[in-house]
């Protein structure tokens, strides 16, 4: 904001001192109030900020911001953020956030001739092709886990500062750079870099993003399968094993999402497992009483043109007298032919199950 409206504040200097005394006191009251923080995506975005801030103003104070800033930066960045480059909440909306945060200051760093470093690099880069790899051929991330369209910057804009700050051809979108935010990173030399840059191929390939616990099963071109093959995040949803479903560039088979603070009822619902794309035993939500969700026997084979997913957990396990209830899905898909989902509840007794699929508004 101080870059864009530099010619109007200078014109008008009272307005000018208000906004550079706000932002100071805004830093220092950060600076302060993130002491003993626990580990969590806020840390990386109140470290950016310090880091920003630290290069804005001039004196010691700001160079203590800064140093901190980065120290932030780099430490939660091992932390974290998983080797196949997802972000551990799990949260495909924070994902972007953190991603978005990091973009910021490598681009900072860059405009500055400042080194970073290798290994933090190659981490960015890996939260960048990951975030490539779980979005739908719209170019939308899917709604797993309190992710909601718009909460985060899109995705494209995201690819495209990617590609430029990072020198990663690989990344980028089809046409110019899009969005403001962006050519506020990179400017104009970017968007002229960003212009001759080769194309992402648009087509999913199979992946297993193992650690972070999301599977691509794609088929012809246009269509794919992103699956929930983890157990929830803390705070997340009872959709283990849940999906969407892509079929010729359209959304067919989605997730509920979320829709801000909402009241009761439908805050309960959003996080309850008949808003997502699994199965419920007894009408139950799936949780472990005490512990997340365990999953178990997880399988991923890509085999003569098929793919497969496959697993276990205990989410029912309570329902039960043994406490021995399991759900085990299986997924096959056959690019350019079919998906076939089948889902077994082991164990003992005699149980009422149902499995909730959910189209999209425009599915007729």
């Amino acid at each position: 904001a101080h870059v864009m409206f530099a010619a109007e504040l200078r014109a008008e200097p009272d307005a000018r001192r208000l906004v550079l005394e706000s932002l100071y006191a805004q830093a220092a009251a950060l600076a302060t109030a993130i002491t003993g923080w626990p580990t969590d995506r806020w840390l990386v975005h109140a470290g950016r900020a310090l880091f920003m801030a630290g290069r804005f103003f001039d004196g010691m104070e700001a160079r203590g911001w800064l140093e901190r800033g980065a120290t932030m930066l780099w430490s939660q960045l091992r932390e974290q953020v998983n080797e196949d480059g997802g972000h551990v909440e799990r949260t495909p909306a924070v994902h972007a956030l953190v991603l978005a945060d990091y973009l910021e200051v490598l681009a900072v760093l860059a405009a500055a001739h400042d080194d970073v470093p290798i290994w933090a690099r190659k981490r960015v880069k890996g939260m960048a092709d990951f975030l490539a790899r779980l979005l739908h051929p719209d170019g939308e991330l899917p709604l797993f886990h309190d992710t909601g369209l718009g909460m985060a910057p899109p995705a494209h804009e995201l690819l495209a500062t990617a590609a430029v700050v990072l020198h990663e051809p690989g990344l980028a979108p089809p046409g110019d750079l899009p969005g403001i935010w962006p050519l506020l990173l990179v400017g104009e030399p970017g968007r002229r870099a960003h212009a001759h840059l080769s194309r992402r191929r648009p087509e999913a390939e199979p992946r297993a993003l193992r650690r972070t616990g999301f599977y691509v099963l794609p088929g012809a071109p246009g269509d794919v399968m992103l699956l929930d093959g983890a157990g929830a995040p803390a705070g997340g949803d009872a959709g283990v094993f849940g999906y969407e479903l892509s079929v010729g560039g359209a959304r067919l088979l989605v997730d509920s999402g979320v829709v801000g603070d909402e009241p009761a009822p439908w805050a309960g619902y959003f996080h309850g497992t008949r808003a997502h794309n699994v199965v419920s035993v007894a009408g139950a939500d799936q949780f472990a009483v005490g512990r997340p969700t365990a999953v178990s026997e997880v399988q991923w084979v890509v085999r003569d043109g098929m793919v497969y997913f496959g697993g276990v957990h205990d989410g029912f396990a309570r329902l039960a007298p043994d406490l021995r209830l399991r759900h085990r899905r299986h997924v096959f898909c056959l690019p350019g032919r079919f998906w076939v989902v089948c889902d077994e509840v082991t164990g003992s007794g005699e149980w009422e199950v149902a499995s909730f699929l959910h189209f999209h508004p425009e599915v007729s």
